[in-house]
């Protein structure tokens, strides 16, 4: 009796997490922004569609490669010590899903703007928020970037 309502519990946590992760992938897919997914190495591990749009790359030719093949050149050092707070404020988490690291320690928490490179060739601006943190620190951090005017 009790192994039958733990199932009944059991599809039903299903059911509801089926239904949130619905609700959260819809979000992201139809969002103007592009969101990213990078790890502590500056390796994209998530990229929402919006990067066809923005930048005229397929998802899937962005999953696993470096973020500063998207950068301009110029911004690859001030990008890289981004990664490189974000990495160290990451390691510096206690065990344990709820943990969030302190926006304070990576700047000043507002958006960055960087030029990023159109699969033409041609660099846009765009300006990312302050680093998010999934779920889990080891997932690494996402942001949200949309494109700008040269002048903001």
């Amino acid at each position: 009796m009790r192994q039958s309502f733990a199932l009944r519990d059991n599809v039903a946590l299903s059911r509801a997490h089926l239904a949130q992760e619905r609700r959260f992938r819809s979000l992201v897919q139809f969002s103007s922004d592009l969101i990213t997914v990078i790890d502590r190495t500056g390796t994209i591990v998530y990229q929402s569609p919006v990067v066809q749009r923005l930048l005229g790359l397929p998802t899937e030719a962005t999953i696993g490669s470096s973020v500063l093949l998207l950068v301009h050149p110029e911004e690859h050092a001030r990008f890289q010590r981004l990664v490189e707070r974000a990495a160290h404020a990451l390691d510096a988490a206690p065990p344990g899903d709820s943990w969030r690291p302190d926006d304070a320690r990576l700047g000043s928490g507002r958006p960055s703007r960087w030029r990023l490179r159109h699969s033409s060739g041609r660099y846009l601006w765009a300006e990312s928020g302050p680093p998010r943190w999934p779920p889990t620190p080891a997932a690494g951090f996402s942001s949200s970037t949309r494109a700008t005017s040269p002048n903001g």
